[in-house]
């Protein structure tokens, strides 16, 4: 039994990593042969639950290597303030510290007690045992700032992002306002700036996550396929 246990599990979280993985396959693909240069990627990922992100950031890392994708920024969609050190933990293994990292620091994240278990799964271990120049949240932009900081100094049409955990940055971010980086708001500034949006699992996006302290189901289904899915393409990756 226990045997079939570990197993069971081990098959569970090859498919999770497997899941994430193909989300930036996806993008690497849509991408025409003839395209020049390498596609420049921001990834939204909700480490710390499942280790598919970390395997997500891994391929990530590597189609950078082999000169076929460039990371611009990542964004921590969860409230726990140490998932982006964890993040950071990972581009640093890479010699990525440059990168440009952003983190949710909506209501959630001001729960003293947002993500500790759940979404602390290796975490901590993560942060507290590897070297990285960021160890939690107050040490970044808000992620919404990140994303918009980085879009707004990209070429128009160039981005690509690879949504692979809960939402609340990319509702976030197609509901901002003009800032100190760009003069438009959300949806013209995403419009303008991203060429694809890639989803990890339609059900899982549009599911109606209770998160924020308000259940994301309000927001996600009206706003997220109006506002993304019909200013420019979308795909999704089960």
């Amino acid at each position: 039994m226990h045997l079939h246990r570990q197993r069971l599990l081990g098959g569970r979280l090859i498919a999770a990593v497997l899941a994430a993985a193909r989300v930036l396959v996806v993008i690497v693909l849509h991408v025409p042969p003839a395209a020049a240069g390498p596609v420049r990627l921001i990834i939204d990922t909700d480490a710390g639950f499942d280790v598919d992100d970390v395997g997500a950031v891994a391929v990530a890392n590597a189609l950078q290597d082999n000169g076929e994708a460039v990371i611009v920024a990542v964004g921590h969609t969860n409230g726990f303030i140490k998932g982006i050190g964890a993040v950071s933990t990972l581009m640093h293994f890479y010699n990525r510290d440059e990168v440009t990292l952003g983190a949710y620091k909506g209501v959630w994240a001001r729960n003293p007690t947002a993500g500790k278990g759940t979404a602390d799964r290796y975490v901590s271990d993560l942060v507290d045992h590897y070297p990285s120049t960021i160890k939690n949240s107050s040490q970044v932009l808000d992620a919404v700032s990140a994303y918009r900081k980085v879009l707004a100094a990209q070429p128009d049409h160039s981005v690509h992002i690879a949504s692979i955990g809960i939402t609340t940055n990319m509702r976030d971010l197609i509901q901002s306002k003009p800032d100190r980086y760009s003069p438009l708001d959300g949806r013209a500034l995403v419009k303008l700036k991203v060429k694809l949006i890639v989803w990890m699992d339609m059900m899982y996006v549009y599911g109606g996550v209770c998160m924020d302290y308000v259940c994301l189901l309000a927001v996600l289904p009206d706003k997220l396929k109006r506002f993304y899915t019909k200013i420019l393409p979308a795909l999704f990756a089960a």
